[in-house]
């Protein structure tokens, strides 16, 4: 088993992102996710980024520190995970989920507000049910996205 690591962020933008402007985003992000086997996926909702990436350590640190000189936004809070056994969105080289695809209870809502609640409302040092919950959300997200609904990948 290759070993993989996975991170997931919010940030906010610091330019006004049209619909196009992210389609244009995600198409760049998936061939340059494609060369380096980075999958995961990009949800944005009112003015703030919610991302999840995995694949190898070197490559998924490699990409978050592109992501943090990236003037277009501001990176929040984030949680890294280096033992991840298995990736969670294997045929995702990056996921655009859009509002009209999302289920009932949009998860990816429920991360982005939990990630920034934890920043703004707990102290720096984050506990480990803090990152427990984070990656048991993206696994319950990942088993609904993986269960027959499709999205651009």
């Amino acid at each position: 088993m290759s070993k993989l690591s996975c991170a997931i962020y919010i940030s906010k933008e610091n330019i006004s992102f049209t619909n196009e402007s992210i389609i244009d985003l995600v198409d760049i992000a998936r061939k340059a996710n494609q060369i380096h086997q980075i999958t995961g996926f990009i949800y944005y909702r009112q003015q703030y980024f919610l991302q999840y990436i995995e694949g190898h350590p070197d490559e998924v640190k490699q990409l978050l520190k592109q992501l943090e000189k990236d003037s277009r936004h501001t990176i929040i809070n984030y949680f890294i995970d280096d033992q991840l056994e298995q990736r969670r969105f294997v045929e995702w080289r990056m996921g655009r989920l859009d509002n009209d695809k999302l289920i009932q209870i949009k998860f990816e809502d429920v991360i982005l507000d939990y990630l920034y609640w934890i920043k703004k409302y707990t102290k720096a040092n984050h506990s480990t049910n803090d990152f427990k919950n984070t990656w048991s959300m993206v696994d319950k997200l990942a088993s609904f996205r993986n269960k027959g609904i499709t999205i651009d990948s």
